[in-house]
């Protein structure tokens, strides 16, 4: 345990106790900001861990990252792999896109999306730099999405659909410090509702 008293800044204080109070940060986060907090706030290592139900050794790891790198020290280290290919902002194209009628991208005739399909559409309209079925066919899985399966309630059919998205994602991607986000969707409905059931 480390003897000399951990001593915060004040701008630091301002920012562990906003990320303990708002809704939108990680749980991860929160409790790093509780350990930094309770550990300044006089609290010994063991009765912090006690307090936190954690382990000491949790604790102390970042009370030591914390006087090594600051606020910094408190996010997730770098982890060895390949960075991802696709970003948040694709990923969304690429479901946005597949709620889409393969007609309004000037596909004519062709009534479902196939994965090489959507990825072929996506890259060549610019949408998304490099992507492969596979990749298209794993977000869809990820977003529990069957294209195939849409009803006409659910497809985008707007054309500034993308262009009005995007600073919705942003949004989500990186909310404000300074209150709360909400959001307010459309209530979703077993396979057997009909349109009146769900907006009636």
């Amino acid at each position: 345990m480390h003897s000399s008293p951990l001593v915060l800044s004040a701008d630091d204080r301002a920012t562990l106790e906003r990320r303990c109070r708002l809704p939108t940060t990680s749980r991860r986060d929160a409790f790093r900001a509780r350990v930094i907090l309770a550990v300044a706030d006089g609290m010994t290592q063991r009765v912090a861990a006690l307090f936190l139900r954690c382990r000491r050794p949790t604790v102390a790891k970042w009370v030591r990252r914390y006087r090594g790198k600051g606020i910094t020290g408190l996010g997730d280290a770098k982890r060895p792999g390949r960075p991802r290919r696709i970003n948040a902002t694709e990923r969304c194209s690429v479901i946005a896109a597949a709620c889409s009628q393969p007609e309004d991208a000037g596909l004519a005739g062709i009534t479902e999306w196939s994965g090489s399909l959507l990825a072929e559409y996506l890259r060549t309209s610019g949408r998304v730099r490099r992507i492969s079925a596979r990749t298209v066919q794993r977000i869809l899985a990820r977003a529990v999405m069957k294209p195939h399966r849409c009803d006409y309630w659910k497809r985008a059919t707007d054309p500034a659909f993308d262009e009005k998205m995007r600073p919705i994602i942003d949004l989500y991607l990186n909310p404000p410090d300074d209150g709360p986000v909400w959001c307010a969707d459309e209530k979703a409905c077993a396979s057997d509702c009909t349109p009146s059931d769900t907006f009636g």
